[in-house]
């Protein structure tokens, strides 16, 4: 397989608005969403909000569709990886009464040392719990 960052390379220069953008009409097209389905805004939460990508100097856009490529050649791997799995898996006759956990950690935290962290035990729980509720 060719080395994957190298195929995501110049792929994410047009920055996360076009690719959004792009990703909500193909799923519309796709099926996955009806219709009419509105694309939300850019995360705006405090501290975490994404402005749009035009405004951002051009070293720091070169520099985040360099994150992208990163993120989007590491997902190709794993797709990838997880195909073999599957295919062995398949070809083994285990394919049927087999399991596949993924898990992800969205990365690190903007948690700065001195302040509560927000994945505290108890705010955790209090999370796990107001979920848990959603299904009862």
């Amino acid at each position: 397989m060719e080395v994957t960052r190298e195929r995501q390379r110049g792929r994410h220069g047009g920055g996360w608005d076009a690719l959004r953008t792009t990703r909500i009409a193909r799923q519309i097209a796709d099926g996955l969403f009806p219709e009419g389905t509105v694309l939300p805004e850019r995360n705006s939460e405090p501290g975490f909000d994404v402005g749009p990508w035009g405004r951002l100097p051009p070293a720091q856009q070169a520099r985040y569709a360099r994150y992208m490529e990163a993120c989007a050649a590491m997902v190709e791997n794993l797709d990838h990886n997880l195909g073999r799995l599957t295919d062995t898996l398949r070809a083994l006759g285990e394919l049927d009464d087999t399991i596949v956990v993924f898990t992800s950690d969205n990365g690190g935290t903007t948690y700065t040392p001195g302040e509560r962290a927000p994945y505290a035990p108890e705010v955790v729980a209090r999370a796990l719990g107001e979920a848990a509720a959603a299904f009862e």
